[in-house]
Parts: structure tokens; sequence; C-alpha cells
């Protein structure tokens, strides 16, 4: 069910697999079925430009707040899943998780699945705060970002620690053009796609 949900990521939304995954978490009473509904949904209310007119997004924002707030200990799911739903949370719902549940992840990072996903959480959160203009809460993720690259010395986290360098130097009216070129040829050669576009959209 999960490999579908991600190729339906890339196709146009499909109302009968939504609800195949409703059926399948009421019938089993499994969150991980309504995790993947509202993952589904909301990603294409995002793409639609259709989370604050959509009705149903609210309730299930709620839906996932419940069940995030009821869980005491985090682990990997709960990290995932909070990670690829950010976009529909205010920045003080991300702080305050981000304190509550997901600071202590780091003193139990026990794979490279773990740390490769607390990795994926403080990236997509400083891409959305910084977009968001939160310097405050930007700048809590984007201090752990540097700490990793520091005793980690991962090249993901030391080439997102150089972009967001470089795109708050230009939102700070410096001239960026030089460091800009370097960091998109960089990008080209590795065919990050999803970066280039990010800069191309803020800077």
């Amino acid at each position: 069910m999960a490999v579908r949900v991600s190729h339906g990521f890339n196709a146009p939304f499909d109302a009968s697999l939504a609800n195949e995954l409703l059926v399948q978490f009421e019938a089993m009473n499994d969150f991980y079925f309504y995790s993947l509904y509202a993952q589904y949904y909301l990603l294409n209310d995002f793409h639609c430009n259709l989370l604050r007119t959509d009705p149903k997004a609210p309730v299930i924002v709620d839906h996932l707040k419940e069940y995030l707030d009821s869980v005491y200990s985090w682990g990997r799911f709960e990290l995932v899943l909070f990670t690829n739903c950010l976009f529909v949370f205010d920045d003080k719902y991300i702080s305050f998780q981000y304190h509550e549940s997901v600071e202590s992840m780091w003193l139990a990072v026990n794979s490279s699945n773990h740390a490769n996903d607390l990795l994926a959480f403080l990236i997509n959160g400083s891409q959305l705060t910084f977009e968001r203009h939160d310097k405050a809460v930007f700048q809590e993720f984007f201090s752990e970002l540097v700490k990793v690259t520091r005793t980690h010395h991962d090249l993901r986290a030391i080439l997102a620690v150089k972009i967001f360098k470089m795109l708050q130097q230009a939102r700070g009216g410096q001239d960026v053009i030089k460091s800009k070129r370097q960091i998109l040829s960089a990008l080209r050669t590795m065919g990050d796609q999803g970066w280039i576009k990010y800069i191309k959209k803020n800077s």
C-alpha cells in the first residue's frame, strides 16, 4: 500500500486510493493507514493550493496532531510522519514538537536510517521556516544543522548549511552571485533538481 501511495504522489489525485486507505484504517484501526491517507490527501491539497479552502484539511491536521501528541516517546514512524507533513503545521507547533519530541531522539540514534530521518527533518524544517520568514524557528533548525556538520561531517548537511548561508546573505542584500553560481553548478552535477528549484525560488 505504501508503494502505491508513493507512486501516487507523482500522478493525478486518485479519490479511490484515498478512500481505500480510509477503509483500511477503519477496518484495522491501524493509524499507519490513516497516516498514508493524510500524507496523500494533504500533499495533493498543497500542490493544488487548496489547504486554506478545503474543509477536510483542518480536520485531517487535527487528527495528525492528536496522534502525535498522544505518543510519549517518538520513534521513526512519528518522526517521518511529522517531517513529511511539516507544511501543514504552524511554526509554534513545529517548534513545540521539535523541543518536546525530536531533540531527545538525537541521543538515541542507533542506525543510519534513524540518522537520515533526523537529518531530513532538519533540512525540511529549515527549508519551510526560511520560506515562511520565521527567523527564530529557522535559527533553531539551522543551528542544529551546523552542529551536524561538525559532529557527523555529513555531506548533505554541509551542503544545506552552505545553501542557507548563501540564501541568508542574499536576503540581507549581499552580493551572492559568485557563491550562488558555484552552488548551482555543484547541484547540477549532482542532479539535485529539488535544491536548484528551491534556490531559484528563494533568492
